[in-house]
């Protein structure tokens, strides 16, 4: 109440800003924590602290990421390792490390053949109805799904679903993430109307479960614009992320990187669209936060530059667009 108090007879002060936002999350209270954070991003934006803000941002993600304990608790009671399971585990734990640490495509079947080892172990030596088990299912669906193997893909995906939706529930996010992944495989194949039908159905299970704009949920819904990009489907697009833009600004603030990064992203569909006022307008915003957010000209900066003077030329603005 003390600080509370302070910080309505001074909104500007940053200690009793940054107090209130450490005594909400003590309290269990991390909405409240969350605007004290994006309040405090305002205040060093004004006194031109970039580094501050960066850090100051890493905490509304952090906030933004959490997980309610109960969805944590249900993986525990499915992850146990008995004491004589000990160096099984360790050896699972070991083949997953290595199939995950490969990235080159090359190396590709090398990945699988671990990974399947990895599931070989789990199944054997801990069951069906276990983390390790579940998780094996996914990863080795992930390691086809990057092989251009589609139907082994859905194969390991789909016993993925089915067992996390009987162990974790429906409604869990480790289920919603595993959903998402096979929407990401039938939209890789073209199958884009079952794609968009899962990640609407994974949308509607974060708004639910996480809420609208927590990291996950945000995750999945930039994923459906991406989609429909990718389709041509622009109109929809910009739609849908003119309205997703407005709730990561109320949600993460106006000086985040998700914020920067959704505003980056619709400017572009709006150059698609041949609507160059309202893009040029948009990369503007996008330009003067990033002037109090980012640490001088970088690579992200300048691109975004060359992007507003495409722009600038489509619209005869050469004098404007040859500096940039």
């Amino acid at each position: 109440n003390y600080y509370m108090a302070a910080h309505e007879q001074d909104e500007t002060n940053g200690d009793y800003i940054s107090a209130v936002a450490s005594l909400a999350e003590e309290l269990g209270m991390p909405e409240l924590a969350v605007q004290m954070y994006q309040r405090l991003v305002e205040v060093t934006v004004a006194q031109g602290d970039r580094g501050a803000v960066e850090v100051l941002n890493g905490e509304v993600s952090r906030l933004l990421m959490l997980v309610p304990g109960e969805f944590d608790q249900i993986v525990g009671s499915i992850a146990d390792v008995a004491e004589e399971q000990a160096e099984m585990a360790m050896m699972w734990q070991e083949l997953t490390e290595m199939a995950q640490s490969i990235t080159s495509a090359e190396q590709l079947p090398e990945a699988i053949e671990a990974m399947e080892n990895a599931l070989a172990i789990a199944l054997e030596e801990f069951g069906e109805a276990h983390w390790f088990t579940l998780s094996s299912y996914r990863d080795l669906g992930y390691l086809y799904r990057q092989a251009g193997q589609a139907e082994e893909a859905e194969q390991f995906y789909s016993s993925a679903v089915a067992l996390a939706e009987e162990l974790l529930g429906a409604s869990h996010p480790r289920t919603r993430e595993i959903q998402e992944l096979v929407a990401e495989l039938y939209s890789a194949v073209g199958d884009v109307e079952t794609a968009a039908a899962i990640y609407e159905s994974v949308a509607m299970g974060y708004d639910e479960s996480l809420g609208l704009y927590h990291a996950n949920a945000l995750s999945n819904r930039m994923a459906m614009v991406s989609m429909l990009e990718q389709g041509g489907a622009y109109k929809e697009a910009g739609e849908t992320l003119e309205g997703l833009c407005q709730g990561i600004e109320e949600t993460y603030g106006p000086y985040h990187k998700q914020t920067l990064e959704c505003l980056r992203q619709y400017a572009s569909i709006l150059t698609y669209q041949s609507n160059y006022n309202q893009a040029g307008s948009v990369y503007d915003q996008l330009i003067e936060r990033m002037g109090a957010t980012y640490p001088g000209l970088n690579a992200t900066a300048l691109d975004v530059l060359r992007e507003l003077g495409e722009v600038y030329r489509e619209q005869g603005r050469y004098p404007e667009a040859r500096p940039l």
